[in-house]
């Protein structure tokens, strides 16, 4: 550390570590609501939903759910809106790292980052991206339970001696709405707006270099 004397290098220590342990608090809030939400949507998806008629009203009359789908529709549904509440919160903990980092960038104060505080940084990176990753993992299974009891009713209408076939179409097609809702958790990370907004991986990746040839590691 480019520091002379004691005091300055207490400071530096005064300074690091509440502003670590302040990032690491607010990991562990956001993960813990993280969790928090795929519990819920676990529960979600143990069993058959049935919701109030007035949400039920609401979603076949101003959504255009097809009545057959209805309950499904709404726990994909309210799925998407929980978790698109919850994702901008994991923003905030990565935007705390990504600042520790520059604060000891060349681009900064050119200090060195230890091998110590390498680790906890990507520890606390990796703890971070976990409630995305929880998130993702609720989703996915309040989806494939949604479809699933989709394709049953299908298959339940088509074995009956005479199928509607009104009624078969109606539930595939929100078979395929379901199946194409990108909002939320539903949203592959590869295709948040903010990461496409860089350009995606190609310019990720060239930032990484030039951080990597600035501090030296030559990736």
């Amino acid at each position: 550390m480019p520091v002379r004397g004691d005091f300055a290098h207490d400071i530096h220590y005064w300074i690091l570590i509440p502003s670590i342990g302040a990032t690491l608090w607010l990991i562990t809030w956001v993960v813990e609501n993280a969790r928090l939400c795929e519990r819920l949507i676990t529960h979600l998806s143990a069993n058959p939903s049935l919701w109030h008629k007035e949400a039920t009203d609401w979603a076949i009359n101003h959504k255009k759910v097809a009545p057959e789908c209805v309950h499904d529709w709404l726990d994909v549904h309210l799925v998407a809106r929980l978790t698109a509440t919850m994702q901008p919160l994991i923003f905030g903990p990565v935007l705390c790292i990504a600042l520790l980092l520059m604060a000891r960038s060349p681009a900064i104060d050119d200090w060195d980052v230890p091998w110590g505080l390498e680790l906890i940084y990507i520890t606390m990176l990796l703890y971070a991206i976990s409630a995305e990753v929880m998130l993702q993992r609720g989703a996915t299974s309040a989806r494939t339970k949604a479809l699933n009891q989709l394709i049953d009713k299908i298959s339940a209408e088509r074995n009956l001696g005479k199928p509607d076939e009104v009624v078969i179409k109606r539930i595939e097609s929100e078979i395929e709405r379901i199946r194409n809702l990108r909002e939320g958790a539903f949203r592959p990370w590869y295709e948040w707006p903010l990461l496409q907004s860089f350009g995606g991986f190609g310019s990720l990746w060239v930032a990484l270099q030039y951080l990597a040839g600035v501090w030296g590691l030559g990736l």
